[in-house]
């Protein structure tokens, strides 16, 4: 090969590596960009996740049931007119496992609709079974 060739390939050698750099360069830019609207969108999710955290609502246990229906009766009773019914007669855990998911569920759908009113939702229920 002569001088002249391997001149020639050696610049178009430098050229194609630097269009590599340029090309990587943009990658590297489109990827990082993604990257950074995708840590946006976790953190949304993380703080809409922690605005209904368990630790904010007030536990509910067996003495909080008992408090608040004065008896296992009266929870039960409490439980359907909540809507909170069951296919087997409960056993406290599940009142009370039911009672957390109903309360969490229910602020949910109230900072929801606080936050999308729409006036034709007047008044209709959901049903949500597990």
């Amino acid at each position: 090969m002569g001088k002249k060739r391997i001149n020639a390939l050696l610049s178009k050698l430098k050229n194609n590596h630097q269009s590599d750099v340029e090309n990587s360069a943009y990658i590297y830019g489109l990827a990082q960009g993604a990257v950074n609207r995708l840590e946006e969108v976790a953190e949304q999710h993380v703080d809409d996740t922690l605005l209904f955290s368990e630790q904010e609502l007030p536990p509910i246990d067996k003495e909080e049931l008992k408090r608040r229906y004065d008896s296992y009766i009266g929870c039960r009773r409490a439980a359907k007119e909540l809507g909170i019914h069951f296919s087997k007669t409960p056993s406290w855990e599940k009142l009370i496992c039911a009672f957390r998911y109903s309360e969490a569920l229910r602020n949910i759908c109230y900072h929801y609709a606080d936050q999308n009113p729409h006036p034709l939702l007047n008044g209709f229920t959901v049903d949500i079974e597990f």
